[in-house]
């Protein structure tokens, strides 16, 4: 899944059809934005459209570092040895690009703690594996030397991000006609739609976390901090 760190919230009027879409996806936009699962979706989007943008405002003013990214860290660009079961090496690097670190720990972290995958037969029985969670801030955390803390408290806010902007994504290609995430021969027609309401739920349902995630982060920093001072 590509992602595109240019700012997450394309869906501005709901009304309004997109620029450049030609004449049959028009009529499918107007036909889809009908649908009452897409207003929610879109409603809801647009609700949190400011907390979405929280990086790419903070990158802009200078109050969080620059550094290479990845760009999609999903579990399907991790490479792992036969043997040994350990990482070996990214793949599909034509998303590296200057951004913050926090989008490749969120990116990776939504990915890895919806058990279920992207595209389950009910996008409300999406469930978040903390336990994952909480594992891959142990990893990512312990084996780090120097994060800055008002970064690090970052951490929950971006995976809940990552997760929104993807949905957006799929949301916003699902209104145009499935022209970028494009469907395969067997896939259902509202296969985008499912899979915003599925990222959708991992940030909703990471939100009902949020205090649980945040603590251990913080507890997590703290021996961190104090290890690499002793």
């Amino acid at each position: 899944m590509k992602n595109h760190r240019s700012g997450c919230l394309p869906i501005r009027h709901c009304g309004r059809a997109p620029a450049g879409i030609s004449l049959y996806n028009l009529i499918e936009y107007r036909t889809r934005l009908k649908n009452p699962q897409v207003r929610e979706l879109a409603a809801l989007a647009l609700e949190n459209r400011s907390y979405c943008l929280k990086l790419q405002n903070k990158l802009k003013s200078g109050n969080l570092k620059t550094v290479v990214v990845h760009g999609d860290t999903k579990l399907d660009n991790f490479l792992f040895g036969t043997v040994t079961g350990k990482v070996k090496a990214l793949v599909d690097l034509d998303t590296v690009m200057p951004h913050t670190w926090l989008s490749d720990w969120g990116d990776m972290t939504r990915s890895l703690i919806n058990v279920s995958g992207e595209k389950p037969g009910i996008p409300d029985a999406i469930k978040i594996d903390l336990d994952i969670f909480k594992a891959l801030a142990r990893g990512f955390i312990g084996s780090s030397t120097h994060l800055p803390g008002h970064e690090v408290e970052l951490m929950v806010d971006a995976a809940r991000i990552m997760a929104l902007e993807l949905g957006v994504r799929f949301l916003t290609d699902y209104m145009r006609g499935d022209t970028y995430f494009r469907l395969g021969a067997g896939d259902p027609a509202d296969l985008n739609r499912i899979r915003a309401a599925v990222q959708f739920s991992i940030f909703q349902g990471l939100g009902r976390r949020n205090e649980e995630a945040r603590s251990y982060i913080a507890d997590l920093y703290g021996t961190a901090k104090s290890r690499l001072s002793g």
